[in-house]
């Protein structure tokens, strides 16, 4: 999650005696002078120039190591050339002053959230709010760090304290409607994100917001238009000259289409879903992959006449170009096509049976516990979208440890010493087929040789139903829209089992579900 620093309210706070900055920086400094160091640091950061800044502000503590203002200001422009833990170095002196300062507090939080530890971070928030006249900017800091502790509640009543400051904010609105997202309250996050688009009707995430909820409750058709702005801005500004057309005429008979990979595999999969609606009107494809996908299509008939890599240079000239996320809107329909026939290779599928048969007895059940990245997912302005997805060890392994069967950990890149602790939370072996993810086609002929598999939704997943097979799909809260708002299944993944957190991260009922059927096949 990145944060929004206020640098400039910062310094606001904190004047800048002397003149004015060009001519403070074009002046000599006095080489024992830190009150001059601090102002030529001062000018320096106001002509964004922060590095330069840097050396002079740590001259002027050099010289006076009690200079305050010098060090809060090294701090912040620390933090905006992030390299929170100096900051945290430099303010925690001014922190433990007996009458801390609330900018002082505020920087010291930014500082520990930079460095993702917002259980520290929380506490110099609220003192920080009560010590000083409430503001937007706090309000907005300490909601993004309770969100990152899964204190949603209480991330949501400081947005709505900090509405009563700025009611005409639309961002404001923006972010409590992803918080009500979140939380899986879907109409009243609909309603913030509304009420954002009244007071400013282009705002980006308060559009991917409705546009996430209509495909949610399956409205394709009207989600779309929502959706796509997701990567848009990204993917333009990387096909500099390339036109990005938004609709498709009926008939495409003679015409060529190039479809642009912009996400992960998964997502590509999805899309991809809506080739065969290109080559029905009469339309030659070809296809930019983004990630690994490439390597599967290449060698299987998905109607896609060539798939070129991410770097290939010489595109062809296509009368259509399109991001492959736009697709189904460029086609204008409501329909959700069936997965994407990948069929695994005969001899991958008798050494996978081979190498399983080796390790214990079936039914072989594959185990996938986290998917996506908690620091790096794509996000709003200060809010992550929901591609983040996990469950912890304990309670996965409680629900699986008394199924009979061989159980095998699919999981991409494990932590160190996750699997064997998810074995011995078990208190039965589990096996690591984590190398598995890195060769897809080696994937593929896992996924045909299980005899059933339970995790979070992810590529495998989809790998799953491109084989035509099921899966039990652990669904955290807010659920990715493929798998909708809430029913058993999905129509994207028929016959898929969905077991679903509920909005107060409780995974209780579905975990006994989930054992239950798990159980009930294994009898």
């Amino acid at each position: 999650m990145r944060y929004l620093l206020n640098v400039l309210n910062a310094l606001r706070r904190r004047s800048f005696p002397g003149a004015n900055a060009t001519d403070a920086i074009g002046r000599a400094t006095a080489p024992d002078n830190a009150q001059a160091w601090y102002d030529k640091g001062n000018a320096l950061r106001a002509a964004a120039q922060p590095e330069p800044a840097t050396a002079c502000y740590r001259r002027a503590l050099e010289l006076e190591p009690r200079h305050d203002d010098a060090r809060f200001n090294l701090a912040t422009t620390l933090l905006a050339l992030e390299r929170p833990a100096e900051a945290e170095v430099l303010l925690r002196p001014l922190a433990a002053q007996p009458t801390p300062a609330v900018d002082v507090l505020q920087n010291l939080a930014i500082a520990l959230a930079r460095q993702e530890r917002y259980a520290e971070a929380e506490p110099c928030l609220s003192a920080a709010l009560a010590r000083g006249a409430p503001s937007v900017a706090l309000f907005r800091d300490l909601a993004l760090v309770l969100h990152r502790l899964s204190r949603n509640a209480e991330a949501s009543a400081m947005l709505e304290r900090a509405l009563t400051l700025a009611p005409g904010n639309a961002q404001l609105h923006a972010e409590l409607g992803e918080l009500r997202y979140q939380r899986g309250e879907f109409a009243r996050a609909r309603g913030q994100f509304e009420q954002a688009l009244a007071r400013e009707p282009g705002n980006r995430d308060a559009l991917i917001g409705i546009g996430r909820i209509e495909l949610l409750h399956g409205n394709i058709r009207a989600g779309w238009a929502g959706y796509r702005s997701i990567m848009r801005d990204a993917l333009v500004a990387q096909n500099a000259g390339l036109a990005l057309e938004h609709a498709l005429p009926a008939d495409l008979t003679g015409k060529t289409v190039l479809l642009l990979g912009e996400q992960g595999i998964g997502d590509e999969l999805t899309f991809l879903r809506y080739v065969p609606a290109l080559t029905r009107r009469g339309a030659t494809v070809y296809y930019r992959a983004e990630s690994g996908i490439g390597a599967l299509l290449h060698l299987r008939n998905t109607g896609i006449a060539r798939v070129y890599a991410l770097n290939e240079q010489a595109l062809p000239r296509c009368d259509c170009t399109l991001l492959s996320g736009d697709l189904p809107l460029a086609l204008a329909t409501n329909e959700i096509p069936p997965a994407l026939p990948l069929a695994a290779q005969p001899q991958r599928v008798a050494a996978m049976r081979v190498r399983l048969t080796a390790l214990g007895a079936p039914p072989y059940i594959g185990l996938t516990w986290r998917a996506g990245s908690a620091t790096d997912a794509t996000h709003t302005a200060r809010l992550p979208l929901p591609l983040f997805k996990q469950i912890v060890l304990p309670q996965f392994a409680a629900a699986v440890q008394p199924v009979p069967g061989t159980l095998l950990a699919l999981q991409r890149q494990p932590e160190p010493g996750e699997i064997a602790q998810l074995a011995a939370l078990s208190q039965r072996p589990v096996h690591d087929f984590a190398a598995a993810n890195e060769d897809l086609e080696d994937m593929l002929a896992l996924l045909a040789a299980l005899d059933d598999y339970v995790g979070v939704s992810n590529t495998n997943m989809h790998l799953m139903a491109s084989l035509g097979k099921t899966a039990r799909v652990l669904m955290p809260c807010p659920p990715d829209w493929r798998w909708l708002a809430g029913g058993k299944e999905s129509p994207w993944f028929p016959g898929f089992a969905i077991y679903r957190q509920n909005g107060d991260g409780d995974w209780g009922a579905a975990l006994q579900e989930l054992q239950r059927d798990l159980m009930s096949k294994g009898n």
